[in-house]
């Protein structure tokens, strides 16, 4: 389907408010959400207690490593195969590696660290085929004109799945033990998949690639990329939109916290004020709709940047303010952007389209990370953060001039 191209289809689905399929699907995004927030919470409380920090860490990004790997194949795969069927066969996937972790876990003493190491890897995998296939399903569920609302509907759920999943994930990891929390993922998961099944039948056509090989297919969506200034110049946005914000909330409110002696209790409220923030803005972007998509939203971005730069000043108050107006502008601006891309992009390229963003912020995160921090160490948490947010406003000028 095209956004121009969907015909008297429309006439046969209901407006996102009415679509009682769509909120089914919504709901069951949002328990899997919760589910993954549980289990990674679970996953890195467990690992320093059973390996020490250092493995910890290792252990926690065991899985981007086959996502990195493989997500560029996942996006082929996704524009190849039937997007449905291939959400299914992987939520399949990982219910059974979950539950095979748990027989493992209560079955074979003193290796938990190994079988801990195969899910998270299992789990690597499985996301890099899931999840270009899964954001392509939106285009081939609802009308053209309701995939921004449906857009700010999943942020906002998603939000506060995690807010929810991650007290959850620690009062469950506290009183039981990982495997509790598997076991709801594995729930979530067989949620998910059960709405596929039932609801999730595609309503709009969609071209897929016709590559004789997924090789080719690769080759062709980067050719893609390479003669389609808009779509270039929104990917490379997009890729590059976490890798300052990203550690800015969870380095440097960190370090904030930690070097003001705030206490610990004051990370999760600024946390819950990104998250409650950006639910707020997702709400607000959902209602206001605009000629102008790209524009609005990367001018919205241009205006985090600076509350990117504020998280270094002021009291624990002012930090407050600046955490919260630094989600509401990542809630509305994602709900335009995230909208805006899943039109623009052809649809014969969506999956692979997707699977770009996806990559760069795999395999650059890590290092913006490390470098935010670096940075800090070297001046200040204060410089760091005006750096970041310098650099996000710079990004988001420049490519609303683009794309505007």
């Amino acid at each position: 389907m095209t956004t121009s191209a969907t015909g008297d289809l429309t006439l046969d689905v209901p407006p996102l408010r009415r679509d009682h399929k769509v909120h089914a699907w919504v709901a069951a995004r949002g328990l899997s959400d919760l589910g993954d927030t549980v289990w990674l919470i679970a996953l890195a409380w467990t690992a320093v207690h059973v390996a020490g920090p250092a493995q910890a860490g290792l252990l926690v990004g065991l899985g981007t490593l086959p996502r990195a790997a493989l997500m560029l194949f996942g996006g082929v795969f996704a524009d190849r195969w039937d997007n449905r069927r291939t959400v299914l066969l992987t939520n399949v996937a990982r219910v059974v590696v979950l539950l095979a972790g748990v027989v493992l876990l209560s079955t074979v003493a003193g290796h938990t660290f190994a079988i801990l190491a195969g899910v998270a890897v299992l789990f690597g995998v499985a996301d890099a085929l899931n999840n270009p296939a899964a954001s392509t399903m939106a285009r081939q569920m609802v009308r053209p004109d309701d995939i921004r609302p449906l857009m700010a509907v999943f942020q906002t759920v998603s939000r506060l799945a995690r807010l929810a999943g991650a007290p959850i994930g620690g009062v469950l990891v506290a009183a039981f033990d990982v495997r509790v929390a598997m076991l709801i993922d594995a729930v979530s998961f067989a949620l998910i998949g059960l709405v596929y099944a039932l609801w999730m039948h595609p309503r709009f056509p969609r071209l897929l690639s016709t590559g004789t090989s997924w090789r080719r297919d690769l080759a062709g969506g980067l050719g893609y990329l390479r003669r389609t200034p808009a779509v270039r110049s929104l990917v490379v946005a997009i890729s590059g939109l976490n890798l300052f914000v990203g550690p800015a909330l969870a380095v440097g409110l960190a370090l904030r916290v930690t070097h003001e002696h705030w206490g610990a209790h004051t990370l999760g409220v600024l946390e819950a004020c990104v998250g409650a923030g950006a639910a707020v803005g997702a709400i607000g972007a959902a209602r206001r709709n605009t000629a102008r998509p790209a524009l609005v939203g990367f001018v919205i971005l241009v205006a985090q940047g600076v509350g990117i730069a504020a998280l270094g000043f002021g009291d624990r108050v002012f930090v407050g303010v600046a955490a919260l107006f630094v989600g509401v502008t990542a809630g509305a601006a994602s709900t335009y952007i995230s909208a805006l891309f899943m039109l623009t992009v052809d649809e014969t390229f969506l999956g692979r389209m997707g699977s770009v963003t996806s990559l760069v912020d795999d395999a650059l995160m890590p290092v913006a990370m490390a470098g935010f921090g670096l940075l800090a160490g070297l001046t200040s948490v204060t410089t760091a953060c005006v750096v970041a947010g310098a650099a996000m406003s710079v990004l988001c000028a420049w490519t609303a001039r683009r794309i505007g």
